[in-house]
C-alpha cells in the first residue's frame, strides 16, 4: 500500500512496516506506531516513531522518533503488521 493508506492505519493504533527497509534483511523487526504521551512525557502531541527488535539478540529493543524519508513517502510497499 501507498503512505497515506500507511498513516491511516497509524492513526487507528496499528503499526506498518515498509517492505525495503534493509534492517529486514538482517535480521529486525522495523515498524512505525503512534506514540501517544502521558504525563511523564516531555513532548505533548503525538508523534511517530520507529521500534527495533533484533530477532538474533534477544532483550534488544529501540525506540526512536521517526519522520517518513522521500523514498518513505513515495514508497507503495508498506503493510500492516500482523
Amino acid at each position: 500500500m501507498k503512505f497515506e493508506e500507511a498513516l491511516k492505519i497509524i492513526k487507528k493504533g496499528k503499526k506498518v512496516y515498509n517492505k525495503n527497509w534493509n534492517g529486514l534483511k538482517n535480521g529486525k523487526c522495523m515498524f512505525v506506531r503512534v506514540q501517544k504521551p502521558d504525563e511523564n512525557s516531555m513532548n505533548t502531541y503525538l508523534y511517530l516513531v520507529m521500534e527495533v527488535y533484533d530477532l538474533n539478540k534477544k532483550n534488544y529493543r529501540v525506540i526512536v522518533p521517526w519522520f517518513p524519508s522521500n523514498l518513505d513517502l513515495f514508497s507503495d510497499q508498506w503493510f500492516e503488521l500482523g
